[in-house]
């Protein structure tokens, strides 16, 4: 999550959503209050101690934490947003994302083909990419069941941004 008082806006990172382009674009205007500084200094106090001190949003922070320990004006006030991502893509990316930052949760090729087994698919190769510009088209992931799977999970985002799988 990235506030700005400068420019009055929240940015609500999603994960896997390329979230974090967008904080690299903004990040220049996250201080210009005049709690900046206080701001600042629990940073780095929270730095040295390895206490967190609530001085800051972490960055996949849910909305619903701006709106507890904000100003209920202030927080009506701020322009909010977030950057969404088609839910089966997201799937797959997440899948990747796992596979290369938390290796012991599926190591290696056997347990990637002991999954595909219990998901009943075939012809699934797993790729050893690490930049998503590599990666095969999402939907070749997929078999029915699973499309189904994602569908019932994300039907709001699905309706509410005419998503389609296809």
């Amino acid at each position: 999550m990235l506030l700005s008082h400068s420019k009055q806006f929240l940015f609500v990172h999603i994960a896997k959503t390329g979230g974090t382009s967008v904080r690299a674009a903004l990040s220049r205007y996250r201080w210009g209050h005049r709690y900046a500084l206080a701001q600042f200094i629990c940073n780095k106090m929270s730095q040295f101690t390895d206490h967190k001190i609530a001085s800051r949003f972490p960055r996949h922070s849910r909305i619903i934490a701006a709106k507890e320990m904000l100003p209920e004006t202030y927080f009506n006030q701020l322009f909010k947003f977030a950057v969404v991502r088609n839910p089966w893509d997201l799937q797959v990316s997440s899948f990747h994302h796992i596979k290369r930052e938390r290796p012991a949760v599926m190591q290696g090729y056997n347990d990637f083909g002991h999954i595909c087994s219990q998901l009943k698919l075939s012809n699934i190769t797993l790729p050893h990419r690490r930049k998503a510009d590599n990666r095969e088209d999402y939907r070749r992931y997929y078999n029915s069941e699973l499309v189904d799977l994602v569908s019932a999970h994300f039907q709001k985002d699905i309706a509410l941004l005419n998503y389609t799988f296809e």
